[in-house]
Order: C-alpha cells, then structure tokens, then sequence
C-alpha cells in the first residue's frame, strides 16, 4: 500500500519526500515499480480492463445496473469488484 500512495502522489511530491514520509527506501520503490504484477494481480487487471470498456461503452455511467449488460458477454464479475473499481473506472 505504501508503494501505490507513493505512485500516486508522485507528481505533485518528490519521491524523496514521499519515501522519508511513508518509511520506506528509494531503492525498495524502485524495485517495485520494475516488478512484474503478481499472479493474484493479473486476473483483477483482465477484470478492470472489462470494467473500464464496459464504462467506456456506457458513454461514462457507473454501478452494478450498468455494469451487469456487459457481464452477460464476457467473464462473470463479481460485485465486490465493480465497488472496489469504482475509484479506477473514475480516475484517468
């Protein structure tokens, strides 16, 4: 969690900064941005590219209404996903 809040502020902070606030090293950042995602993070990243086409397809609405028409087409995604998204579907 420490790694992401860092890549998330990381524009309008210095990651110096950022590192020195959250307690952990510039190395350590560095060698979690070139880590390749975990084998539990991959199929969340199928499910959130779902996701984010399925809002884009619905020209921008949001919620499980919207998001279940799609469901029927592609892979099953369970409710938790689609409110736990829901700040991934909202942000650029």
């Amino acid at each position: 969690m420490k790694f992401q809040f860092i890549a998330g502020y990381q524009g309008s902070l210095s990651r110096s900064h950022l590192c020195r606030m959250t307690g952990v090293t510039d190395r350590g950042l560095r060698a979690w941005l070139r880590r390749p995602p975990s084998i539990r993070q991959r199929p969340d990243m199928v499910i959130l590219a779902h996701i984010r086409e399925q809002h884009r397809l619905s020209l921008g609405s949001y919620g499980r209404p919207c998001q279940a028409a799609g469901e029927r087409d592609a892979n099953r995604i369970p409710l938790e996903f689609v409110a736990v998204y829901r700040c991934h579907i909202l942000s650029p």
